[in-house]
């Protein structure tokens, strides 16, 4: 899946008012998308766009935009369950993808023993 483009832009017909407020939301958005993205990290069972929104002191209508380009980065997934929202809509619940346990088995955390000496120097 190809990620969608999460830098706001303007068409090149619009005035220029319009490429100034889309290169100042560029930074806002990313800041948006990382508070987003820790409150997800901090709920591994997964929150919907509302709890996610609330937990990071934005506003739903900030919030949808930004969790959609989490959803597309793959920084975020769809659990497969849904919760009632404040409209009494049941809401998509996501989470943070769980991290790869392959390392672990790489690079085992144990040391190996040197074996006991049985030469005695005295």
């Amino acid at each position: 899946m190809e990620a969608q483009n999460t830098t706001p832009s303007a068409r090149r017909t619009d005035p220029a008012t319009s490429h100034e407020a889309a290169q100042s939301m560029q930074d806002a958005s990313k800041g948006l998308r990382a508070e987003l993205l820790a409150v997800y990290q901090t709920h591994p069972s997964g929150l919907t766009m509302e709890e996610a929104a609330a937990l990071a002191g934005i506003p739903t209508w900030a919030a949808s935009k930004r969790i959609s380009e989490l959803r597309a980065a793959g920084q975020i997934i769809d659990t497969g369950t849904t919760r009632k929202g404040a409209s009494g809509r049941q809401q998509a619940v996501c989470r943070v993808p769980d991290a790869p346990t392959m390392p672990e088995a790489l690079f085992p955390m144990t040391v190996p023993q040197e074996p006991a000496r049985t030469t005695r120097y005295w």
